[in-house]
């Protein structure tokens, strides 16, 4: 288990792994091979959010009505446009990634 401070801007690269952020309150660019990744934000203060997955399930929970999803044969892909001034963007090639604002 790694402990980061909620405000602080993160950049991962991940082979194989599960990643959980919790109380999350500031940009965000991920890579995962294989495995999940769940964020749970404190607030919307987000320009954008892009989860995209080669094999696998992306959401987007608790925003404003401006997400959207696209489903392909077996990939996945969701959107969130806001006002904000963070941003999010995860890449999955296996597995699932979940963006909740709590």
């Amino acid at each position: 288990m790694v402990r980061v401070p909620a405000n602080l801007a993160l950049g991962m690269n991940i082979g194989v792994g599960d990643v959980r952020l919790s109380e999350f309150a500031n940009s965000l660019d991920m890579e995962v091979g294989v495995g999940s990744v769940n964020v749970e934000v404190i607030d919307n203060n987000y320009r954008n959010i892009r989860l995209d997955v080669g094999v696998g399930d992306a959401q987007i929970r608790n925003f404003e009505d401006n997400v959207r999803s696209s489903r392909g044969f077996i990939s996945d892909n969701a959107r969130y446009t806001g006002n904000g001034e963070h941003s999010i963007d995860i890449e999955v090639g296996v597995g699932e990634v979940r963006v909740r604002n709590i």
